[in-house]
């Protein structure tokens, strides 16, 4: 159950960003937040985890990492800010950009919830 931990950190980014977004105006710079991301899922498979070298451990903690990210961050932020379930801004990321077109956006939406559940149950298993 160790993976769950991870869900702290994009509910933490969320109610952060909300915060800068509404009350300061702030600009997200999208290069350093994806460095930021990807430091701190570092972080949380090495020192968390305690991942060793092995495929199956990096490729169930780096799907877990990424589609988990997605499923809570995007909709908490836009709840904390009082936005639609699915709001993309107008100067979002690029994968929102790539993701304009309602059905692209749920169909990947619901690949990623597909592939969380998966890698929890695997992880679950050898984690």
């Amino acid at each position: 159950m160790k993976l769950l931990i991870w869900l702290l950190y994009p509910i933490i980014e969320a109610s952060i960003q909300a915060y800068l977004i509404e009350k300061k105006n702030w600009k997200p710079n999208y290069i350093q937040l994806f460095l930021i991301r990807g430091f701190c899922a570092i972080i949380f498979g090495g020192v968390i985890l305690q991942l060793e070298y092995g495929f199956t451990q990096f490729a169930i903690w780096l799907t877990w990492c990424t589609t988990s990210f997605y499923i809570v961050f995007n909709p908490l932020l836009n709840r904390l800010r009082d936005k639609p379930f699915d709001y993309r801004g107008k100067e979002s990321g690029w994968l929102d950009s790539l993701l304009k077109h309602d059905l692209a956006y749920w169909a990947f939406y619901l690949t990623c919830v597909i592939f969380a559940v998966l890698s929890l149950v695997k992880g679950i298993e050898i984690l």
